[in-house]
């Protein structure tokens, strides 16, 4: 039986989330080394990445800076953090640019050899964003043109005439 101050270790080499679904990176220490990504995160994040520098150096064309300050925060308090469609604009080796939304969990990771890290898990969710922003956007043009037609059935059944300057009728309603 292990005492309580033995830690559990599974074995399992982080090579385990290389066929996952979502993509996974992993990076150790307060310099945030770089030390593992799946074919999936480089895939959706955009291009080879390479290993073994701080993840500000990795992903130093990445816009939104504050995803990096917050591997600083997760680190230094242990405390999780999610961000939900969250944007990123990506850029890709053959200079193709494009915003996508991801769903982000960092955590921290204690692993045996390589000490306190960061795990981070993405989902990619453009295509749920954009088709929330397409409905939005719909909903919008729907609300106006119906604004419109209930103004337009509102004057249409006002009576209008026409009056001298005395106030006498000298035009009708066709109404």
């Amino acid at each position: 039986m292990r005492g309580p101050e033995e830690k559990a270790h599974s074995g399992l080499a982080l090579e385990v989330f290389d066929p996952a679904a979502v993509g996974v990176l992993v990076s150790h220490g307060p310099e945030h080394v770089l030390v593992y990504m799946n074919a999936m995160y480089r895939r959706i994040i955009g291009g080879d990445r390479p290993l073994g520098v701080p993840v500000r150096e990795a992903f130093s064309d990445l816009r939104e800076r504050e995803y990096l300050d917050w591997f600083d925060e997760v680190f230094r308090t242990g405390t999780p953090r999610h961000m939900t469609a969250a944007p990123v604009t990506v850029r890709y080796p053959d200079g193709f640019v494009e915003e996508r939304y991801f769903n982000f969990s960092m955590s921290s990771v204690d692993e045996e050899k390589g000490g306190p890290g960061i795990l981070v898990v993405a989902v990619e969710v453009t295509t749920q964003v954009t088709a929330s922003e397409q409905l939005r956007v719909l909903a919008e043009e729907r609300r106006r043109a119906l604004h419109r037609y209930q103004s337009l059935v509102v004057a249409g059944t006002q009576k209008v005439w026409v009056t001298d300057p005395a106030g006498r009728i000298i035009e009708h309603s066709p109404a």
